[in-house]
């Protein structure tokens, strides 16, 4: 027994220091993966490793956990997959300094309903213990990571056949769900007290994001990946929907982030707004209320939605 148990061990070091040392265009040398120690040891023993996004497209994929390496730094996701049901992609928010990556959020709230789903860990956070938000835009060694993200998106909604797309996701989860929805123009973006525009997030956030993940050059986060919804969520408006729930008690998102998506969007058929007081401050509704409009938003029930759990014409 002890012998099994050591030699899965060392089968699953093996592994992963393989996987470390490979060959990585973009490379940092000095980035320290085991900064931040995977936490999750069950799925990351059984995960599947693509060397690339090629790699994974040339793949079949399935559920489980998978890591895709891309410039240097693992892009790592869950899946739980089921042919031909809408596909639920998850995005965390903001993290504890001290969580252990990859931290793959959303099984709870959606473990019962009938679809797929796909939850990403932001790849940036494996940079520096002190980065805790990156709104998966990606930094220098990454700058096209929401094209790749995208690309992964597809890759899985054509191999499952999914019915719909809802990209789902608060706070920095929901920015990059809205920044999506230009990818997926026929999808639904539910967003929670989402930034929408990332240089309007309290600055000591955002500096250390441009510090830690892009050498200190804002000008190069700017060009290279953006730092506002507004253009995306423009590109794909007509088609796309968005259910916006926002905590009233959060003054701060209410002025600097919904306002001005409110101004610039405000009257767009199919988007939509649920505004409630939850807890004090930066908070997302009940758990139970979430479930409830996600498997709405995953029908494409909007009499659910409006008639039922209260939203409102943006």
């Amino acid at each position: 027994m002890q012998k099994r148990v050591l030699g899965a061990a060392r089968a699953t070091l093996g592994k992963w220091w393989s996987d470390y040392l490979q060959k990585k265009d973009f490379f940092v040398p000095s980035l320290d993966l085991t900064t931040r120690p995977r936490n999750n040891t069950v799925a990351v023993d059984n995960s599947r490793s693509f060397a690339d996004v090629n790699a994974f497209h040339a793949s079949r994929p399935s559920s489980g956990v998978s890591t895709v390496w891309h410039r240097g730094l693992p892009i790592d996701m869950s899946m739980s997959l089921k042919k031909g049901a809408p596909l639920i992609v998850v995005f965390h928010g903001a993290t504890n300094v001290d969580v252990r990556l990859p931290w793959l959020s959303g099984l709870g709230i959606t473990a019962a309903l009938e679809t797929s789903r796909l939850s990403i860990s932001d790849p940036s956070l494996y940079m520096d213990p002190d980065l805790n938000l990156s709104w998966f835009s990606g930094s220098h060694i990454q700058p096209d990571l929401i094209d790749v993200l995208a690309q992964i998106i597809k890759k899985v909604t054509v191999a499952t056949s999914a019915r719909r797309i809802v990209l789902f996701g608060g706070s920095g989860g929901g920015y990059i769900s809205l920044r999506l929805i230009e990818y997926f123009p026929w999808a639904t973006a539910v967003v929670m007290n989402p930034q929408t525009d990332i240089e309007k997030y309290h600055e000591k956030h955002v500096q250390r994001y441009v510090d830690l993940a892009w050498k200190g050059d804002r000008n190069l986060l700017r060009s290279s990946s953006g730092t506002t919804v507004f253009d995306s969520v423009e590109a794909a408006k007509g088609t796309a929907k968005v259910v916006y729930l926002q905590n009233s008690n959060d003054t701060f998102h209410l002025a600097a982030h919904l306002a001005p998506f409110r101004e610039r969007f405000g009257g767009t058929e199919r988007f939509i707004l649920l505004e409630e007081a939850w807890r004090d401050g930066h908070t997302p509704p009940p758990k139970e209320d979430i479930t409830k409009i996600l498997s709405a938003a995953a029908k494409d029930d909007w009499q659910a939605l409006t008639d039922r759990l209260g939203f409102k014409q943006l």
